[in-house]
């Protein structure tokens, strides 16, 4: 009989937002090959938010459809009242009591052998309130700003040390983000470090003017491409900036364009940095597109460009990696981790306009070739989802014979 789990992560797709956290879905996916669960999902309702959203025009009309899917995965979405900008030290809190009543529901008809959530804060902190209370084991998985950023304020920062050391176990996606832990007091025996997968049945090099033929991109063009949300911490503006500097130095016959694949807050901004610089022929937003799409995307670029403030450890640069295209990302999180031996890699400061102008330039300079092999750092070998849940299971094995 296999194992159940309870998986806690406000950080899901649903109808109103379905690409939020996909990475989510890889993980409970490549779990459920092992384990039984569900996945408590809940949703954020803001009632004024709401409002206004509903008498606005749509602001991506052109939105698809979810497209990863979340077929044969059970999601019970109970509603998640947090207050936005205040009271953010309590958010672990009202999680817990908004959560509390459909957990409980879940737990009386299954035995769960544990729970799994994914973020540390608030998720995991009231997860592991949740464990307490019903008396049942916990893994918290701490990504990225769940550590980096939030653990900056004193209160969340006490919260998130508390409920690290009351779970039953803790997943770092880095050795850099392992360190982090362990100096906010969590026992080094408590961690383990599993690096996300890859589905290397996707993201596996293509001919690149085949893809680009897919596309309707120019098969003459030198072009980069970023993945990730358009937010500061994703370096989006310094990625502008460097990309402008770029234009002024490159080669008329060869002309460079950089392609955006992802939303968020800062699009209206970017869109008007690109009006302004006058970049409307050079760069483009292309919203929120599916895996399939992104794969494609990635064997038609000549670079793929992160350059991010923080990170934990980035999953399209895993898929980068897996598309065996060159690469250009800061020195941040694990990130070294991952580039550290991958030869047609370029790592940069982070914030820095001009350091990452000559990483794009050196970038660029590399033959457009999908020949460069898989390199030989950890995600070459074998960083798959069967590896990572492989490991997971273990984890949870091992914390019942505690």
């Amino acid at each position: 009989m296999k194992k159940s789990v309870l998986f806690v992560t406000s950080l899901f797709p649903s109808e109103a937002d379905p690409y939020r956290a996909t990475f989510n879905v890889s993980i409970v996916r490549s779990l459920l090959e092992r384990l039984d669960g569900v996945v408590l999902a809940p949703e954020r309702y803001l009632p004024f938010v709401e409002w206004i959203r509903r008498r606005s025009p749509a602001q991506d009309a052109g939105s698809s459809p979810m497209k990863d899917g979340l077929k044969g995965i059970r999601v019970v979405r109970p509603v998640l009242l947090l207050p936005p900008l205040v009271g953010r030290s309590l958010h672990w809190v009202l999680y817990f009591l908004c959560i509390y009543h459909a957990a409980v529901g879940l737990m009386r008809k299954t035995d769960f052998s544990c729970i799994y959530s994914m973020y540390a804060y608030p998720d995991g902190a009231a997860s592991v309130l949740l464990g307490l209370v019903r008396k049942k084991r916990t893994i918290v998985h701490a990504m990225g700003c769940d550590i980096n950023l939030t653990t900056k304020y004193r209160m969340r920062r006490a919260v998130i040390r508390w409920s690290l050391k009351k779970a039953t176990h803790v997943i770092s996606v880095s050795q850099d983000m392992k360190r982090t832990l362990i100096g906010l007091g969590i026992p080094p025996e408590k961690i383990s470090v599993v690096y996300n997968g890859v589905d290397r049945t996707l993201f596996r090099p293509m001919p690149q003017k085949q893809c680009r033929k897919q596309l309707g991109t120019d098969p003459a063009e030198k072009n980069i491409l970023f993945v990730g949300s358009l937010e500061e911490v994703k370096g989006v503006e310094t990625l502008l900036a460097s990309f402008d500097m770029l234009l002024g130095h490159g080669p008329q016959q060869a002309p460079y364009k950089l392609y955006m694949i992802g939303s968020g807050s800062l699009l209206h901004r970017l869109q008007q940095m690109i009006r302004i610089m006058g970049l409307e022929d050079s760069v483009f937003l292309l919203g929120n597109r599916s895996s399939q799409e992104v794969a494609l995307w990635m064997n038609a670029c000549d670079l793929f460009c992160l350059p991010s403030i923080r990170e934990g450890l980035p999953n399209v640069i895993l898929e980068a990696l897996s598309c065996s295209r060159p690469i250009v990302a800061t020195k941040v999180g694990g990130i070294p981790e991952l580039l550290q031996n991958y030869q047609p890699a370029e790592m940069v400061a982070p914030h820095d306009v001009h350091s990452l102008f000559e990483g794009l330039r050196a970038g660029l300079a590399r033959p457009s070739s999908t020949e460069y092999g898989a390199g030989s750092g950890i995600a070459a070998h074998h960083l798959t989802w069967e590896s990572f849940s492989q490991e997971v299971y273990r984890i949870i094995g091992s914390m019942e014979g505690a």
